[in-house]
């Protein structure tokens, strides 16, 4: 019996050791005592050929590391944005027409190569800033512009220029318009460039545009310390009367005419000015008139203007010392001289 019983134990075992792997071998002698327990000690033990104890589990290999994710591509920067070109104050729309099918069609193109200020040398002084001091006369406007001094040295003779430390004298260094005209005299008396602004009438000054330097081609050969354009206009429109009097018998009456319904750059002005002056045979007096218009036709604007000046300056003149002591001329007189008496300025 007892060999039999051994037999049964031992035969579906041995069968497990040939078939199962070397892990189940170690195990041989417990898994009966484990089977034994659980089935009882009256109970034949039953191991079904080729299962593995209750307490094993299936030899297994070892899990393959899992591959490393592959890093997300980055993104692609987004292109920036192309900034808009900011629009030009100056420039003007294209002139278009819409076709038959719905299409724009441009009729014609205008473009605009440059800005009107190309330095920082480059200013532009409207007429608040003009209104904001009081001038004497008309050509005293052109101290508005920075680094510009003006003199008068004489009645009836244009006034002296400084600008950029260059002495200018009575213009031939300095290019000066009025409403884009020169001034400036090719040949003078005084000298090349000769630019009498006398004419000038304060309040129907518009504006100042001031260059100062040599850089732009519309520059002309008296451009050497620079170039001043003044814009006529008159803004407030209707008729307009003013007068002024001042020491040394000084006085001004000034009379504008804007007609309604037209634009600043149309009106009529006239200015008489005269002096007693500060000592004996200096008197004074001038008349000056300045007449504009502008008007469209088609496609082109006019513009016309018309200045009238006249001046004239009493001299104190230049005597000699032995004509003094001989009493030919008083200490304070003059020669009898038109020339010495007077200048004219027209």
């Amino acid at each position: 019996m007892r060999s039999r019983h051994c037999a049964r134990r031992r035969s579906p075992w041995v069968a497990v050791a040939v078939v199962s792997s070397s892990l189940y071998v170690a195990n041989v002698v417990a898994a009966p005592a484990v089977a034994r327990a659980q089935a009882g000690p009256s109970e034949p033990v039953h191991v079904p050929l080729g299962t593995p104890p209750p307490s094993l589990k299936p030899a297994s290999t070892p899990p393959e590391p899992e591959p490393e994710p592959e890093p997300e591509p980055k993104p692609e920067p987004k292109p920036k944005p192309k900034p808009k070109p900011k629009p030009v104050p100056d420039a003007k729309p294209l002139p278009s027409a819409v076709g038959e099918h719905g299409e724009v069609i441009v009729i014609h193109e205008e473009a605009l190569v440059r800005t009107k200020n190309r330095s920082a040398s480059d200013f532009h002084v409207d007429r608040k800033v003009l209104e904001s001091a009081p001038r004497s006369e008309g050509a005293e406007v052109l101290r508005t512009a920075p680094g510009l001094y003006i003199g008068k040295v004489a009645g009836a003779v244009a006034h002296r220029y400084m600008l950029r430390g260059f002495d200018a004298d009575h213009g031939q260094d300095l290019e000066l318009k009025v409403g884009l005209l020169p001034i400036n005299l090719p040949s003078h008396i005084h000298g090349q460039g000769y630019a009498d602004l006398s004419f000038l009438i304060g309040e129907v000054v518009q504006s100042l545009d001031v260059s100062e330097g040599v850089y732009d081609p519309s520059q002309g050969d008296f451009a050497v310390a620079g170039s001043i354009n003044v814009d006529l206009g008159v803004s407030r429109r209707g008729i307009h009367i003013k007068s002024g009097y001042g020491r040394f018998g000084s006085q001004r009456h000034l009379l504008v005419w804007a007609p309604p319904h037209h634009d600043a750059h149309t009106f009529g002005a006239v200015q008489y000015t005269s002096t007693d002056g500060f000592g004996d045979n200096r008197r004074g007096q001038s008349i000056s008139s300045i007449v504009q218009t502008e008007f469209k036709t088609s496609q082109w604007y006019h513009r016309l203007i018309g200045v009238l000046y006249g001046a004239r300056s009493d001299l104190p003149g230049v005597l000699r010392h032995d004509d003094v002591d001989a009493g030919l001329v008083d200490y304070y007189g003059v020669y009898d001289y038109a020339t010495a008496r007077a200048q004219n300025a027209l």
